[in-house]
């Protein structure tokens, strides 16, 4: 399917996964609403970018009150939103019992309330064209649990769940969730994991063509979830 001037809201896009859809956005000629926490790095992509970027947003996801906030300027500026991509993640690598009631927080606005919240304003207009595409960035954390990572896996599993039950409500609406689920990937993120080969993780720029390249499909075969691992562990 042709996505050209199709407008998408992308989360956490100064990231390296982020980066990485923004471009193969652009090269399909999507209209991209561009949101990050980095200042600096959002405005070096609307530069880049500036056939594009419609818009940029600098927002704090872990702040629920910005999230809020943000979704209201964006529905303020009557965009008729046609894809979002829930990009934005929170990776926290500590012993459980040391967590904090701050991390907890947030880690689950940012991995899990913020997709909920952009979702579900968004997803009316998608419902009213009869075609919408969600995409969630999940993990291997999102089916396996992993020593140190509790907040991140029970976010992920949520994430899950939450991905799987919107496709299920709104896929008769032409409307299609989907969770991509990567082993680790070659981000600044990704160099938090302890005791891998950084070497083998997924190029995020060829994990950004196959996303891209599974929400251009408009017919009847879907593909709603999505897992992804490294040939290569060594």
């Amino acid at each position: 399917m042709n996505l050209k001037n199709k407008i998408c809201i992308i989360t956490g896009s100064t990231g390296g996964l982020g980066e990485e859809i923004i471009d193969k956005l652009a090269n399909n000629q999507v209209k991209i609403i561009a949101l990050g926490k980095n200042q600096k790095k959002l405005i070096k992509l609307k530069k880049k970018y500036k056939n594009n970027i419609i818009e940029t947003f600098c927002c704090d996801l872990s702040n629920q009150k910005r999230i809020l906030s943000t979704i209201k300027t964006i529905k303020d500026k009557k965009y008729n939103i046609d894809i979002l991509i829930n990009c934005a993640g929170n990776f926290l690598v500590k012993d459980f019992q040391k967590i904090s009631i701050k991390e907890i927080n947030k880690n689950i606005n940012v991995n899990i309330i913020a997709p909920f919240l952009f979702s579900k304003e968004f997803i009316s207009n998608m419902k009213k064209q009869k075609w919408g595409r969600i995409v969630n960035i999940g993990s291997s954390s999102s089916y396996f649990g992993f020593a140190k990572s509790v907040l991140y896996c029970s976010a992920k599993h949520a994430l899950l769940g939450f991905s799987r039950s919107v496709n299920e409500e709104f896929k008769k609406h032409g409307v299609r969730s989907y969770i991509f689920s990567p082993g680790s990937i070659k981000t600044k993120m990704g160099k938090l994991v302890k005791n891998q080969n950084y070497q083998t993780f997924i190029d995020p720029n060829e994990l950004s063509s196959f996303i891209i390249s599974t929400i251009k499909q408009n017919n009847n075969m879907v593909t709603e979830e999505i897992k992804i691992n490294r040939i290569n562990y060594n």
